[in-house]
């Protein structure tokens, strides 16, 4: 089974849990659809999978920039991606269900939601007056190997957290500022070089110590398969729906323009207001795809 169905199916899992818990009549049934590419046209006979997605969106090319030539990615990002975005506009459609506006439809696509995870490098690398890093140095930047040859990538945004759990694997002390301030700020960059005192600590330890440190510490971790592993595991054939078709409304936009929809139209969140406060990228991408499901988004940041 495929990442977004996983996603999906997860979602739906959950909303059935919390309609028993409420008691209330069955929600509107709503027909997903995720197809690897959507409205593009491209060639029928072409065997998508995570793999060629990466490379049409650009995210090989912006993973291997380090490296001078295109990475895929060991995880299977665009294909969660849109999981996620199925599964947000699946919980839309529920809520505006509640509310009297009923959707019957949700679609969207691996390649699409690929173009969402690239997109935010084309605006670090045109905007004027960002405060990022300086560009990346020769040194290797993330995924790091394990002494039993386990390649795995980590994620943490306390540097309390960070320094813990590299002193656990006993980097020194004098890596870990200069890191620190290169590996967070990683996705604006799509690039992130890191001394290799902290490659060299990681490859002392084998996968299960490091897991270890990493729980110790706060620190997310998770195992990133080869090119070769990734390939072994079965996918769907090839440019179709990961989930059924169906009649009705579209809640996340597959070729609907925002001038189609006006001032919300039949979207789910219609009437709704949101105020969004948040930094990085993860937050402003909420408040994003709720503008997109029919929510009014007032951000506030600095000036």
């Amino acid at each position: 089974m495929t990442a977004p169905v996983l996603a999906v199916e997860t979602c739906v899992r959950r909303l059935a849990a919390l309609r028993d818990l409420e008691r209330r009549p069955p929600a509107l049934e709503v027909d997903v659809d995720v197809s690897w590419c959507g409205p593009a046209r491209f060639p029928p006979e072409r065997q998508w999978s995570e793999a060629s997605i990466q490379a049409l969106c650009g995210l090989m090319a912006v993973h291997g920039w380090d490296h001078g030539r295109p990475r895929r990615l060991g995880l299977e990002v665009a294909s969660v991606a849109a999981g996620l975005l199925a599964a947000s506009g699946t919980l839309a459609a529920r809520i505006g269900a509640r509310r009297g506006r009923p959707v019957r439809r949700v679609e969207t696509s691996v390649l699409g939601a690929g173009l969402w995870l690239v997109a935010h490098h084309l605006a670090a690398a045109t905007s004027e007056g960002e405060p990022l890093p300086s560009p990346a140095g020769p040194e290797p930047g993330p995924p790091f190997r394990s002494a039993d040859g386990r390649w795995f990538e980590i994620e943490v945004f306390d540097p309390d957290g960070w320094r813990s759990f590299w002193g656990r694997l006993g980097a020194a002390d004098a890596d870990l500022g200069r890191a620190w301030t290169a590996f967070r700020a990683r996705y604006y960059r799509g690039r992130c070089s890191l001394p290799t005192g902290l490659h060299a600590a990681a490859a002392r330890h084998p996968l299960a110590e490091i897991i270890a440190a990493a729980a110790s510490s706060g620190v997310s971790l998770c195992p990133v398969r080869s090119y070769l592993e990734v390939l072994r595991q079965p996918g769907p054939e090839h440019d179709r729906p990961l989930l059924g078709r169906g009649a009705g409304a579209s809640a996340l936009g597959a070729g609907r323009r925002p001038e189609d929809r006006g001032d919300g139209g039949d979207l789910p969140l219609r009437g709704i207001r949101v105020v969004e406060a948040t930094s990085r990228m993860q937050g402003p991408l909420a408040g994003l795809l709720l503008q997109m499901l029919g929510a009014e988004v007032i951000r506030v940041e600095p000036p």
